[in-house]
């Protein structure tokens, strides 16, 4: 059975995510009371992905630090970095629940969803394929399956 704590984490998030754009934040009863008494909220990111994110002299910078800016605003409670010094120290932070969220994580079925809730995405970006020039273009990874090739560790593409 999952953490209330953490459950009620995610319900809080799930709705930020859908009011981050608008003017007014309602939370229930019960959704601003879990802030009152949490006093603050923890955050793993990753240390080193622009222009996203990255922790720089002691603080959080890029697109999604924007972003958490704007909730912090809404939410009117101090969300505080856990600093890691990889994306794999800040997704073994958020399996030991010393973040109560990650600012940018991808859901992958199954492994990420046996210790992390997910809300709706705040931002979408496409990735694409870049290539030399001269190769060949690529429209489906099937077409590199008897090519060489490789992915930082624990990085979803």
């Amino acid at each position: 059975m999952k953490n209330t704590l953490l459950t009620k984490t995610f319900i809080i998030l799930q709705f930020l995510t859908s009011a981050l754009f608008s003017n007014e934040l309602y939370l229930s009863k019960e959704e601003s009371e879990f802030l009152k008494e949490k006093k603050f909220i923890t955050m793993c990111i990753d240390p080193n992905w622009m222009p996203f994110e990255k922790y720089k002299n002691g603080k959080h910078i890029g697109i999604s630090a924007d972003y958490f800016k704007i909730i912090q605003e809404k939410i009117k409670i101090p969300i505080r970095i856990i600093p890691a010094k990889t994306w794999s120290k800040a997704l073994d932070l958020a399996k030991e629940k010393r973040c109560d969220i990650l600012s940018l994580i991808m859901k992958t079925p199954p492994k990420r969803s046996e210790y992390l809730n997910f809300s709706k995405p705040y931002l979408t970006v496409p990735l694409v394929l870049a290539t030399r020039i001269n190769e060949v273009f690529v429209n489906k990874l099937q077409y590199l399956s008897n090519k060489k090739n490789c992915s930082c560790k624990r990085v979803c593409l």
